[in-house]
């Protein structure tokens, strides 16, 4: 499942009507975008997708012992998405390596920066 599928679901779940007629829709296309600009809604969908990628990965993260692995790979997959550009899904192997993003996103989890963050 790719982002859009993610955000079609927590749609779906968040709001009566149904996300689908939003494909055939493009007044409801607008309105998704447009509650993505919103901090909340948007944090919704990252989260989702964070949990499907934990999901979905879970038995490789399991035999990993450390947890800055855990955090650049999953950033590196939310960076790259679940899905391949051909469509094919990326499923969990043991040569699994961080993109800059991941490597990034590591380094921020692990510093001060972030707890000074939260801090406030």
């Amino acid at each position: 499942m790719d982002r859009a599928a993610v955000a079609r679901r927590a749609e779906s779940a968040l709001y009566a009507w149904r996300v689908d007629e939003a494909v055939r829709n493009p007044d409801k296309k607008v309105a998704i975008v447009d509650r993505l600009a919103e901090p909340a809604t948007n944090l919704r969908y990252a989260a989702a997708y964070v949990a499907m990628i934990l999901k979905a990965w879970e038995p490789l993260f399991k035999e990993l012992h450390s947890e800055e692995s855990i955090v650049f790979l999953v950033a590196t997959l939310y960076s790259l998405g679940l899905k391949r550009p051909d469509g094919s899904l990326r499923l969990p192997h043991p040569n699994a390596r961080p993109n800059s993003f991941g490597i990034v996103a590591s380094e921020f989890y692990g510093s001060f920066e972030l707890r000074a963050e939260l801090a406030e």
